[in-house]
């Protein structure tokens, strides 16, 4: 397979955005990133920074940061989509603050200037 270079790529569109190298367009699905396991993740050899996956094994998507960052960071646990399920007002800031931390999700509130949603949940190691 040959190289496209300085082009964005179109599914489901003719005009994808030149700010993208993938434009993904559908009104009825969705993107289905790669599901793996921990075992899997932990057997790529070099993830590449930003490599993007589903960790099966703790229902997460989890992102790569390479040294010295801390490695696989999990991103937004139990956030709720609008307002099924038990939720309850969290930090925005909490968010940011929690990708960056390699333990999880925060055990505390952080005072909030704008609220959103999330899952009430244990922490988990």
């Amino acid at each position: 397979m040959g190289s496209i270079l300085g082009q964005s790529v179109g599914i489901g569109t003719s005009t994808p955005d030149p700010s993208a190298r993938l434009d993904v367009s559908d009104n009825q699905r969705g993107i289905l990133i790669p599901r793996l396991t921990t075992a899997q993740r932990n057997a790529i050899t070099t993830p590449a920074r930003s490599l993007l996956i589903y960790n099966t094994d703790c229902n997460e998507y989890q992102y790569y940061i390479p040294p010295p960052g801390p490695g696989w960071v999990s991103i937004l646990t139990n956030v709720t989509a609008g307002a099924l399920g038990r939720s309850q007002p969290f930090p925005l800031q909490a968010y940011r603050l929690a990708a960056l931390l390699p333990t999880g999700p925060l055990s505390q509130e952080l005072p909030a200037m704008r609220s959103e949603s999330i899952r009430t949940a244990a922490p988990t190691r």
